[in-house]
């Protein structure tokens, strides 16, 4: 019913519970698909240290200006005593006797189409290869222990809020000295009560009386970087953008260069008029003012 097919190579693999027989270049196909067992060759299966995540919250000023942050990590550190290979300091490495030196070991298994073999990571050795003739007395021959441990790390000027700094090698340790995890800290920036950042521009807004606005003036802005002067010319509209140049967010990445500060102009109406003032608007409400 299967023409083309030959099946002639698998005998009694699904009747007589024999297994499956495979003819030449199974064994490769099997060594590519589980690793390499098949052939002797050995690979590293020692397992990578996992990746830790935490987050932090900065100011609006630190997300300008940058900062630095303390973290304290309980996880797995590489053991000071064997230096990450498991062996008591002293003692003699040797061939792992469960894989003879291969990192792997065959496994019998059975499936609903017989049985067959695979490879897996040899449990003695962890996939090196090697045992040592004691164990490290501080990590068990794990090569890692358990320790609370302070990471530093340094918040780039110019992050924003939401974004992901990564620091390399500061995750878990691996597995008798395998690669370490990394350390992801996810950046959070405070609201600030003026300020409002627009891309590497700094958003806020400035009153002024509707004097200010008709006859112009000069007024003190507060940007992040202190108190600056600057120019209402006359005959300002409320709603009026100025740009304070220099006095943004720095780009990421980049040593100099920053955004520019924009300030909205909001021209107060007063509500409530004495006398002397009503009369000075009625005059000048008759000059079409």
């Amino acid at each position: 019913g299967f023409g083309g097919f030959d099946f002639s190579g698998f005998q009694q693999g699904f009747g007589g519970g024999q297994g499956f027989e495979f003819g030449e270049g199974f064994e490769d196909i099997f060594s590519d698909i589980f690793g390499g067992g098949f052939g002797g060759s050995r690979r590293d299966s020692r397992k990578a240290g996992r990746d830790i995540q935490v987050d932090t919250e900065i100011s609006f000023e630190d997300m300008v200006f940058g900062a630095s942050r303390d973290f304290s990590l309980q996880r797995p550190v590489t053991c000071d005593v064997c230096k990450g290979s498991g062996g008591e300091p002293g003692y003699k490495e040797e061939t792992c006797p469960t894989c003879k030196g291969n990192g792997q070991v065959k496994q019998a298994s059975r499936s609903i189409f017989g049985s067959f073999m695979q490879v897996v990571t040899c449990p003695t050795c962890s996939g090196t290869g090697k045992t040592f003739s004691k164990k490290c007395h501080k990590c068990a021959g794990e090569g890692r222990v358990k320790e609370k441990q302070t990471v530093h790390i340094d918040i780039p000027a110019g992050i924003s809020d939401g974004q992901t700094i990564s620091a390399k090698g500061q995750g878990e340790a691996g597995e008798r000295g395998a690669r370490s995890g990394d350390l992801y800290i996810n950046v959070h920036v405070r609201a600030h009560d003026k300020f409002e950042r627009k891309g590497n521009n700094i958003l806020s807004n400035e009153h002024i009386s509707f004097s200010q606005a008709v006859l112009g003036d000069k007024i003190d802005v507060k940007t992040i970087d202190g108190v600056v002067k600057m120019k209402i010319p006359s005959g300002t509209q409320s709603g009026e953008v100025f740009r304070i140049k220099g006095h943004g967010v720095p780009q990421l990445g980049h040593g100099s260069g920053r955004g520019d500060q924009l300030v909205k102009i909001i021209v107060d109406i007063p509500k409530n008029l004495s006398r002397s003032q009503r009369k000075l608007v009625e005059s000048l409400q008759k000059e079409s003012l």
